[in-house]
């Protein structure tokens, strides 16, 4: 990484405005913080919320305005209520006050990975893990505590040759990060055919081999993963839990979800027991839990993190 410009400040930053019901506020938020937003205001109507999101000039605004629109859909065909929702995307200019140098410094997670974005001069240590991402493209930045949890299971279970499956790529990042740590063969899923096109993107960025699959669970090639690791909600992941086991390699395959809640962990656990998948670990970031799991028969409860 010691060759190359440092990243130009942007000209110019996306201000995304949405508005939807209360009740899909936290959801959003999370969505427009793993999207890359730099800034987030909040502002209530009545029995709506406006959301106020700023993005740097990099991001990809049709991908923006894409994603937060399939996301209400999505939440209104689950039965949530959005209320009378609207979404704008535009140029946005901080008159009078001088933009970041680099809005995403070099971000470390774990003992050895740190992700950066693209041109960014930065010299690692020896033995340090380098993952250029490009914010504001597709999910999964590194910055929000979701993906820092999916990026520490794969650093602690990455030894070198193991068959990695990443359910819900977005960006690609916990894919890329897991071939760069020495996976000996990583297959991405992705439903969403744009990120699906940035996951490939970003993987010859890194000079990884990253297996991208256009589809869910179902396109996935036979066979058995030894990691399987997904960075969604409760409600994407719980219905993939019946055919979870059958992908995990026995007796020691794991998978890990990252999208949990702290207040969703005892349901989920009894849901996914109920699907014979045993808990082997535990891992916290402020309101967000990560949760490793093994098909019963695996080796028992592992590590557990407060």
């Amino acid at each position: 990484m010691g060759e190359g410009q440092r990243h130009a400040p942007p000209a110019h930053w996306w201000r995304l405005r949405v508005s939807a019901s209360a009740a899909v506020r936290e959801g959003l938020s999370n969505l427009l913080l793993d999207l890359g937003a730099q800034g987030l205001w909040e502002e209530d109507q009545a029995a709506n919320v406006s959301l106020t999101a700023f993005f740097p000039s990099i991001a990809n605004p049709s991908f923006l305005h894409r994603t937060v629109s399939n996301y209400l859909r999505s939440l209104a065909e689950l039965g949530f209520d959005i209320g009378s929702s609207w979404l704008e995307v535009h140029p946005w200019k901080e008159e009078g006050k001088r933009p970041e140098a680099n809005p995403f410094p070099p971000l470390p997670v774990g003992r050895r990975l740190t992700i950066v974005t693209p041109g960014e001069i930065y010299k690692g240590q020896p033995g340090e893990v380098i993952v250029e991402i490009e914010p504001g493209q597709a999910f999964g930045t590194g910055r929000h505590p979701t993906t820092t949890l999916a990026l520490r299971f794969l650093e602690r279970w990455v030894r070198g040759g193991e068959k990695v499956l990443d359910l819900g790529t977005g960006s690609g990042i916990l894919a890329i990060a897991a071939a760069k740590l020495g996976a000996g063969r990583v297959v991405a899923v992705e439903i969403d055919p744009r990120a699906a096109e940035i996951a490939r993107e970003n993987s010859k960025r890194n000079r990884v081999k990253v297996e991208v699959v256009e589809g869910n669970l179902t396109q996935v090639p036979p066979g058995w993963f030894q990691l399987l690791v997904t960075n969604l909600t409760s409600a994407e992941i719980a219905p993939l839990l019946p055919d979870l086991g059958s992908r995990l390699s026995p007796p020691e395959g794991m998978a890990f979800v990252s999208g949990l809640l702290r207040s969703e962990v005892g349901w989920f656990r009894e849901l996914a027991q109920g699907y014979q998948l045993g808990i082997r670990e535990m891992e916290w970031e402020g309101e967000w839990a990560g949760m490793g799991m093994a098909a019963v028969g695996g080796k028992s409860a592992s590590l557990l993190r407060p």
